[in-house]
């Protein structure tokens, strides 16, 4: 089973305004990692849930590198080593400043 890694239940404010887990948590929980560094986990189903995506696509949390602003976008070709190739076709969750987090979908469309 995946982890849930929103928080549905906020103590602070803080926590309210930003629910979804640090890029260090992604990393940490990572599964894959590309050839530039970002690191990539799946989204369970309850955090699918929770954003209301689509749950006829699979999800993953995107931890980008420190420091770096390599934020995907719609149709970006991401290269693993160890793994098929994979194109972007869905954004859960924009990439905002400083976050270096976001949730893509991918196909294995070259």
């Amino acid at each position: 089973m995946m982890n849930s890694f929103i928080n549905l239940d906020p103590q602070t404010w803080y926590e309210a305004k930003w629910p979804y887990p640090s890029a260090h948590i992604i990393r940490k929980n990572a599964t894959m990692t590309d050839t530039q560094g970002r690191k990539y986990c799946q989204v369970s189903s309850q955090d699918v849930r929770a954003m209301k995506l689509s749950r006829l696509k699979n999800w993953w949390w995107v931890a980008l590198k420190s420091a770096q602003n390599d934020a995907l976008e719609m149709n970006n070709r991401v290269f693993f080593q160890n793994k098929p190739n994979m194109t972007v076709i869905d954004i859960g969750l924009d990439f905002y400043p400083r976050r270096r987090l976001g949730v893509v979908s991918f196909s294995r469309k070259n």
